[in-house]
């Protein structure tokens, strides 16, 4: 636990623009490198920040699908940390959004009440943090109390027939 937390200091801190996405070497404007400057040194510098960034975004997918591998745990407190993990990300930079984003929804779904429960708060605080996101927020609690009663239903019924 204590290396997520190292993880996302550097990340969050130290590597991670909170106004942007980061882009691969292929998405950024090469063509219009000469525009910036005529001076060389400077073309090189673009080109090397450039590159840092891009395997910045490569090393940051991988912590995600590993990020990923932690989330499915059998230990309940792991994947809760999992969880708080991608609210902060989410919160503080808007790169791979939609993955993150999906992975918190999804544990919604989880088959253990609490982390279910934990990640409602998830949803709540970044809705919180992200005002922006409220409309579409509104619809996905009212989905999240709905999954709820039909979750609690089913698994009344299961209980019932046991």
């Amino acid at each position: 636990m204590l290396s997520l937390d190292a993880w996302i200091n550097v990340f969050n801190t130290h590597s991670l623009p909170n106004d942007r996405k980061l882009k691969f070497f292929k998405e950024q404007p090469l063509k219009k490198l000469s525009e910036f400057s005529n001076n060389k040194d400077v073309r090189d510098k673009y080109l090397i920040l450039w590159s840092f960034e891009s395997k910045l975004k490569e090393a940051f997918k991988n912590f995600l699908v590993n990020l990923q591998e932690v989330s499915k745990d059998s230990i309940d407190k792991t994947r809760m940390k999992v969880m708080s993990v991608i609210l902060e990300l989410l919160i503080n930079s808007p790169e791979q959004e939609q993955d993150l984003l999906g992975r918190l929804v999804n544990k919604l779904g989880d088959p253990t009440r609490s982390v279910a429960a934990k990640a409602i708060h998830q949803v709540s605080k970044l809705l919180e943090a992200h005002p922006a996101m409220t409309p579409i927020g509104n619809v996905q609690i009212w989905l999240i109390s709905w999954q709820f009663r039909t979750l609690d239903a089913v698994l009344k019924a299961t209980h019932k027939i046991k």
